[in-house]
């Protein structure tokens, strides 16, 4: 008894918390007494990501996509790394925000990687950490044992998990491997990060387009499915973009400035199915043809898909007076502007896209009840629910174009296209 008075004692100590719940229970089960407890952030302890030291501005960008995206905080994140130069970058971003912003304690962040076949024989690390797949009787065999070598190097060298798995498809296609790594990921039962990005997405849209598909296919993948636990952070990234701050964090963690190692999967050049023949036979024609074909392509089906999913609402003739927070901050950056936008525009209010951007800024703080103003116009959220009214005597504007809605759901979404 004198153990639970102090242990109630000690609760009642502490300070208010800044957010979350608490509850204090006290439960008679025979001869013990049971307590149970759950305390939201504390006052004075620092935000969940944020920065402690200054990040390179890729770093910062995932960072901010985090935040957006609401991810849990507990448990654990798995990254899947392939050792090939998409995942490779997407894993020294996160490693730089782990190393260098307040990661939460109850959070882990393992290396994931499925290794397709039977290993060969051991390899030395150091000498097939290179960018390029050396002449190979076997080269996808080959390259199957080195990538998985490098990655768990690179895992030891900032300090994370490395967990492999090895599965053996029934056949050998993409289609296959796609199947075992997610039987792998689901048996896990965490959120896995993914590095598809802009043209991966594409890549997707069109074979859906080629085998006959509607809106709901040309959806595709979305940035954060609850359902599937894929996290794709970096899909309104272009692999320029996301080779660049793979290199920039790389070189910021290590203190020789070394470079990011990667290997080339020989799939992409020596496979035969659809997604492997775009990037050899297919994008390189393209843009001969017309230089920057592929990115118009890209921002042509994120324009359609804006489209088709602004269709879903037009029957409503006006929008809600409330917006579902957490819908806004699952849907990409893009979309999660024009959405504002409309809404605001709809109610006869304009506003700036950088006001914009900072209205989503602050609604990915992790507050679950708060009050700002921007742009002249008081934003009040409680819970999932957000509003805004202008203050004073703030004069509506006409809007300035045409509005672009939100989706009505996100978990609709189809999550094929993993790869």
């Amino acid at each position: 008894m004198v153990e639970v008075l102090a242990t109630c004692r000690l609760l009642r100590a502490l300070p208010k918390k800044v957010h979350g719940t608490r509850s204090l229970k006290c439960l008679n089960r025979g001869k013990s007494l049971v307590i149970h407890t759950q305390v939201g952030q504390l006052e004075g302890m620092p935000e969940p990501f944020a920065r402690i030291e200054k990040l390179t501005p890729a770093a910062d960008r995932l960072r901010a996509d985090i935040l957006r995206l609401n991810l849990p905080v507990r448990g654990r994140w798995a990254v899947a790394v392939s050792g090939g130069r998409d995942s490779m970058s997407l894993l020294a971003m996160l490693a730089e925000i782990r190393a260098r912003t307040h990661w939460p304690t109850s959070l882990e962040l393992e290396v994931w990687h499925v290794h397709h076949g039977r290993a060969g024989a051991p390899l030395d690390p150091q000498a097939h950490a290179v960018a390029e797949v050396a002449a190979s009787p076997n080269p996808q065999v080959e390259f199957r044992d080195r990538a998985e070598q490098l990655v768990k190097t690179w895992s030891n060298t900032w300090g994370l998990n490395f967990c492999s798995f090895h599965v053996e498809p029934t056949r050998e296609s993409e289609e296959a491997w796609r199947e075992a790594r997610w039987a792998v990921f689901q048996a896990q039962q965490a959120p896995v990060w993914l590095a598809h990005h802009r043209e991966d997405l594409l890549e997707t849209r069109l074979m859906r387009l080629m085998r006959g598909t509607g809106p709901q296919g040309l959806r595709s993948m979305t940035a954060w499915n609850p359902e599937s636990q894929a996290v794709r952070p970096v899909l309104d990234w272009t692999p320029e973009e996301l080779h660049a701050g793979g290199e920039a964090s790389a070189s910021a963690l290590s203190p020789v400035s070394e470079r990011l190692a990667y290997l080339h999967d020989p799939q992409n050049f020596l496979g035969q199915d659809l997604r492997a023949r775009f990037r050899r036979e297919l994008w390189p024609c393209l843009e001969a043809l017309r230089p920057g074909a592929t990115a118009a392509m890209a921002r042509s089906f994120d324009l359609i898909v804006d489209a088709l999913e602004a269709g879903v609402l037009e029957n409503q003739q006006t929008w809600p007076q409330v917006l579902s927070r957490s819908r806004l901050m699952l849907i990409s950056s893009a979309q999660a502007e024009r959405s504002l936008y409309a809404w605001l525009s709809d109610r006869e209010l304009s506003i700036s896209r950088s006001q914009i951007g900072e209205v989503l800024k602050r609604l990915a703080q992790a507050e679950k009840n708060f009050e700002f103003a921007v742009a002249g116009l008081r934003w009040s959220v409680r819970g999932d629910d957000l509003t805004c009214e202008p203050i004073g005597n703030r004069v509506a504007k006409a809007p300035i174009s045409t509005p672009i809605s939100t989706p009505s759901s996100t978990s609709d979404i189809a999550p094929a296209g993993e790869r």
